[in-house]
């Protein structure tokens, strides 16, 4: 979890992900309701 929420992170920061990839992240945190708060 710490290693996906780091990885979450970096890519916030590259914002370099495709759409797919960033609305699966996005899809993943609000399913799990997960400290996105950044």
């Amino acid at each position: 979890m710490l290693v996906y929420k780091f990885t979450i992170i970096n890519a916030k920061k590259k914002k370099q992900l495709a759409s797919v990839k960033k609305n699966f992240l996005l899809i993943y945190i609000q399913k799990n309701k997960v400290f996105i708060i950044i």
